[in-house]
């Protein structure tokens, strides 16, 4: 990628593509790693290498940008700013310290491409150079000729080249997203001793960890529960315990692949005893971390709300009749439909001969369900509208208990909340006003529905 000054403003920079195939003063960019919150993952020895999915600028060569420094930028198209010959989002370089300066690399291959975020970006290797603030790849198209002083070159813009067609949202980059770091001859001097990847010490298997549960994460609650079912599915035995092949391909059939090294960072971490084998409880509860005592209380809450006779076990079918969808997290963003949701809460659960849920699984289910939700208070009006639980404050207060209009003896009216009403059918008045009773308002005249 070459570049050439503007006329207009001369601390801007309209680069464009060329054939090259030795470094020039003109092709030469330098790399500036941008502080993320992620470095502190980075293994210290890789303090100065690029990994996929790292933010970083692209400056250019620092005896042509005179006074200052510029970097690689692209905004999004406006009615006055686009590339001019393609007419897609441009790409300048220009002095300005923005966000509109980041870009991250991206893995070639889709298939892959999430396993390979954090693995250092290889020389000499196609990337896609994705830009942060627009989320559009870097892009130059042979058939859009830029002519400038050295003569037609390509011009270089930010789009999203994957063909034509309905589907090509699901289709990879084509080559003209690809691009690479090309190195210059070997620098005189010792070369770089290369780093051991495979030697991953305790503190970079936790990094591992948090690669794949950043991907559950971002498949909901649903995403620990169902890679805890095709484990458990794996373990033939009944152990609990499953070696590192039975985790791989755990992995892999629900979409998540390791390298192998990572796979063997895992076992070190996890197996205590040495004997190959890793307890797929505490592998889980690593990945989505254990409840805190404030969720774990309103978790018993709910499951008292349906374990009647004290037992610690509820029916399937009872939970199934009584769970109210409406509230869940995915609902409420408008991700998944209500029959979504409570299609996948039944197949959440291993229904066995008897039928039957302890207060141990449904403790674990909400362990999977609570592990993307960061705020307690936002947990705990799920917990309580899900289960018609009354109570709660601030944020937290319930809103699912029905509400009615109460006309006292004196002729005045209120408002008052039917509590803890899971059980009670919409139009039963007089379970109603027994509940109403029995939190001391005795002065009923009549009892209206109220929405």
């Amino acid at each position: 990628m070459t570049w050439k000054r503007c006329r207009v403003c001369p601390k801007k920079v309209i680069p464009t593509c060329a054939s090259a195939t030795q470094p020039m003063l003109r092709n030469v960019w330098r790399i500036v790693r941008v502080q993320a919150p992620d470095d502190q993952l980075y293994p210290a020895e890789e303090a100065d290498v690029l990994h996929y999915n790292q933010p970083f600028k692209l400056v250019l060569n620092e005896q042509l940008c005179g006074d200052g420094e510029l970097a690689l930028h692209s905004e999004a198209k406006t009615g006055t700013s686009w590339s001019k010959i393609s007419k897609n989002q441009e790409v300048t370089a220009v002095d300005r310290g923005t966000a509109d300066l980041v870009w991250k690399p991206l893995y070639i291959d889709m298939e892959h491409r999430m396993e390979m975020e954090g693995m250092p970006v290889k020389a000499n290797v196609a990337v896609i150079l994705h830009h942060v603030q627009t989320n559009k790849p870097l892009c130059s198209q042979k058939a859009n000729i830029h002519i400038n002083d050295f003569g037609p070159e390509w011009e270089v813009c930010c789009f999203d080249d994957r063909g034509t067609g309905t589907k090509k949202r699901c289709l990879p980059e084509l080559p003209p997203n690809h691009w690479g770091f090309i190195t210059g001859p070997p620098a005189q001097g010792a070369p770089r001793k290369p780093i051991d990847r495979k030697k991953l010490t305790q503190e970079q298997a936790s990094v591992v960890v948090e690669k794949v549960r950043t991907k559950l994460i971002q498949r909901g609650g649903n995403g620990f529960r169902g890679l805890t079912r095709v484990l458990t599915i794996l373990d033939d035995n009944g152990n609990r315990k499953l070696d590192k092949y039975e985790i791989d391909n755990g992995l892999q059939t629900y979409g998540l692949s390791l390298l192998p090294e990572e796979l063997d960072a895992i076992m070190k971490a996890f197996d205590d005893d040495g004997n190959g084998q890793i307890s797929v409880r505490e592998f889980m509860r690593a990945l989505r971390g254990p409840m805190s005592d404030r969720r774990v209380n309103l978790v018993r809450l709910a499951y008292a709300q349906l374990d009647i006779d004290g037992n610690e076990t509820v029916t399937f079918d009872e939970i199934r009749q009584l769970y109210d969808v409406k509230k869940h997290p995915d609902v409420l963003s408008h991700n998944k439909t209500p029959d979504m949701v409570l299609q996948e809460f039944i197949s959440a659960w291993d229904k066995d001969g008897n039928a039957t849920i302890t207060f141990k699984e449904f403790c674990e289910y909400y362990e999977d369900l609570g592990a993307p939700i960061d705020n307690e208070d936002y947990f705990e009006l799920m917990i309580r509208n899900a289960w018609h639980i009354s109570g709660g404050t601030g944020v937290a207060a319930n809103t699912s208990c029905r509400r009615v209009l109460v006309t006292h003896n004196d002729g005045t009216q209120t408002v008052e909340e039917i509590k803890n009403d899971i059980r009670m059918k919409p139009d039963d008045i007089a379970a109603m006003k027994q509940n109403l009773m029995q939190q001391g308002i005795t002065d009923i005249k009549k009892i209206q529905l109220y929405s």
